[in-house]
């Protein structure tokens, strides 16, 4: 692997790690503490016929962004994985895959839900709630983007045989422990949006 090869990695690792945090930082500005994260395969908490009700709501768009970040995070320690541990790379990848076709469905119809909701908002601080929930619906889906991203370098490492200097692996492990942190349950943060 040539040098600009891994200076792009690592570039683009960076701004992976930049966007994990401008999301964190739009969590905690939009956050409550209520929420349990549950991984299903279907919307489990939002309801059309409860459109109008905001804080209802609110309530089931929050649910469902915690399942949905759940998973984005799920993706982001299966592509580190594949890369730092050097085993099943393309079943690792596979599964980042899957679960990040549930994140873009998640993501559709999260934004439909809120595009609908703030039809029905009344008040300024309302509409500023949903388009700010609106706004870290995009920035999940974008993270479980760039874990797939990751773990397919995991097959290209493998097929190219490219084994990492020790500093190297030190530096993704470090790299993983900034992401991890970036997207630890965010059940505690959502206390500022009730």
């Amino acid at each position: 692997m040539s040098t600009a090869s891994i200076f792009g990695l690592l570039g683009g690792l960076a701004l992976f790690l930049y966007g994990m945090q401008m999301m964190s930082t739009g969590l905690e500005a939009a956050a409550g503490n209520k929420m349990r994260v549950r991984y299903l395969l279907d919307i489990k908490h939002i309801h059309t016929e409860k459109l109008g009700a905001s804080v209802i709501c609110v309530e089931g768009i929050k649910k469902e962004l915690m399942r949905m970040m759940d998973m984005a995070r799920r993706n982001v320690q299966e592509a580190f994985d594949a890369i730092l541990v050097m085993e099943k790379r393309r079943e690792k990848h596979s599964a980042v895959e899957q679960r990040e076709e549930y994140v873009d469905f998640l993501n559709k119809e999260i934004s439909i839900y809120i595009t609908s909701a703030v039809s029905h908002e009344i008040t300024s601080a309302g509409s500023q709630l949903f388009n700010s929930l609106f706004t870290i619906t995009g920035n999940i889906e974008r993270i479980s983007d760039h874990a797939v991203n990751i773990a397919g370098y995991s097959n290209m490492i493998s097929d190219k045989e490219i084994v990492f200097s020790e500093q190297a692996k030190e530096e993704l492990a470090e790299n993983y422990i900034v992401a991890d942190t970036c997207t630890i349950d965010y059940t505690f943060l959502w206390n500022s949006m009730e």
